[in-house]
């Protein structure tokens, strides 16, 4: 035993001469599970070959992050040794942590006989962060704990990848959830009511992200202090007779995409300062959308839901008075929109400050509008930014139309940066002439500049004009 220990002190003594003293496994313990926590645990454990001050350190780290990338390529062995639910079986019993921070795990397969006992244990040591993203076969039904969680789970994401069933009982309780996330995931009923209900009492952010609810006439989401609310709903399923009723008086942020397959009850929304909308195709949106949007006061909309909006004669049906900046989103690029269209909506957005058009001009037929059609009209913006400005007759009446229109109007950004075509002779059509389409492209940019700044001299709104205009060219065959 001596002579091992005169040994191994030798050893140590031999390897700090060659390669320097070991000065990270002395740091204190803390320390080093705060270096742990930037290695996923398939190699945390690995540490344990280090050093002897390392051999146990994984055991008691508190969290536990898991994603098999070689199972995702058709592999079941975990460093060709055993396979990922053997690996995660003796992580969970090894680990000596009471009190679980986080455990994450991103597999392509799990067993559901170990995946019970997974989640299980977990919520028995106080796990406070779960993320799963698994595929899973068959239907599955999770301990009723995870949906029972007394002081302990903060944030829960659960990404089901394939869109697996999953059945949870009638009455949800997540008294402590922070976070909550649900990806990909059929939800139903274990019992007959047909009816679910979510009580979140101090939940700050929910995803629900291509969710299906089978069988389920009512679900029933209690958020009081919700503050982030993000829907996106799938569009491969038809209408159905499901309602969703979410109580959110303090949310703050909406982001909803949405066919809307079934019916939203949206209820207190008076708080949402930010909200993001593409809802379309149904005769549903008019109420929905209305009420979701009427105290918004930031608002990004796409052209699909400003078509539908339109066509369902919301702007008669509401006022937006809350409405400071309005931002148009070019989603679906078939759908062509009218001058006379957008004058409609903004009339009925009295106390609007600022226009955004981030991916150019969706309405046509300003070059056709001569003179204002109203006379308290815009009497609030102060700015107007559009990106992927083409300079045709139709962009240039409309920043005419703002000019004569917005009497307060303070600024007009436009970015020049867009794709147009140019004919050049058939000489050019050599190596060598990137000076002649440079030329080209410039000409047109100082044409385009020069008319704006004529329509703006008599006005006091500063236009900003930037972007380098880039074009594809064509040559003659003559």
């Amino acid at each position: 035993m001596v002579v091992n220990s005169v040994q191994c002190f030798k050893k140590k003594k031999l390897i700090e001469k060659i390669y320097g003293e070991d000065r990270i496994s002395n740091l204190p313990e803390t320390i080093l599970h705060h270096i742990l926590s930037f290695l996923p645990t398939k190699d945390a454990v690995l540490t344990s070959a280090l050093a002897t001050s390392w051999r146990y350190l994984w055991k008691s780290y508190h969290s536990i992050d898991i994603c098999d990338w070689e199972s995702m390529n058709g592999g079941d062995k975990i460093n060709g040794k055993m396979s990922l639910s053997e690996f995660v079986n003796s992580v969970l019993l090894l680990n000596e942590a009471s009190n679980m921070i986080k455990f994450s795990l991103m597999c392509t397969e799990c067993d559901p006989d170990y995946f019970d006992n997974w989640i299980s244990t977990l919520i028995s040591r106080n796990v406070q962060e779960l993320v799963i993203s698994v595929v899973l076969k068959n239907r599955y039904v999770f301990p009723h704990c995870l949906f029972t969680s007394g002081g302990s789970l903060r944030i829960l994401k659960i990404d089901f990848v394939m869109g697996v069933s999953i059945k949870i009982p009638t009455s949800v309780l997540f008294s402590s959830l922070k976070v909550l996330h649900f990806k990909n995931i059929a939800f139903s009923c274990e019992e007959s009511m047909q009816e679910i209900s979510f009580s979140c009492s101090i939940l700050d952010e929910l995803f629900i992200y291509q969710c299906t609810w089978l069988d389920i006439k009512v679900v029933n989401i209690h958020a009081p202090t919700l503050q982030t609310l993000m829907i996106l709903d799938r569009w491969d399923i038809g209408l159905l007779d499901s309602e969703i009723k979410i109580n959110a008086e303090s949310l703050m942020s909406l982001r909803f995409t949405s066919h809307l397959p079934y019916k939203y009850s949206l209820c207190h929304l008076s708080s949402v300062v930010n909200a993001y909308i593409d809802v379309h195709g149904s005769q549903r949106v008019s109420t929905v959308l209305g009420r979701i949007i009427c105290n918004v006061k930031n608002l990004e909309l796409s052209n699909r839901s400003f078509e539908t909006l339109i066509d369902q004669d919301v702007s008669v049906m509401f006022t937006f008075t809350e409405l400071i900046h309005l931002s148009f989103l070019y989603i679906s690029k078939d759908r062509g929109l009218s001058a006379e269209q957008l004058i409609d909506m903004l009339s009925c957005m009295p106390m609007i400050q600022s226009l955004s058009f981030p991916e150019g001009l969706l309405f046509v037929g300003f070059d056709q509008i001569v003179s204002p059609t109203l006379e308290s009209f815009l009497l609030h913006l102060k700015s107007v930014d559009i990106q992927a400005f083409p300079g045709n007759e139709n962009e240039l009446g409309f920043v005419n139309f703002l000019l004569k229109t917005a009497r307060v109007l303070e600024k007009i950004t436009i970015d020049l940066t867009c794709r147009k075509r140019y004919r050049l002779d058939k000489r050019c059509h050599k190596w060598g002439h990137v000076n002649e389409k440079e030329r080209i492209v410039q000409e047109d940019k100082k044409r385009i500049t020069e008319r704006l700044q004529r329509l703006a001299k008599f006005s006091n709104c500063k236009m900003e004009i930037k972007g380098n205009m880039f074009g594809s060219f064509y040559y003659d065959s003559d």
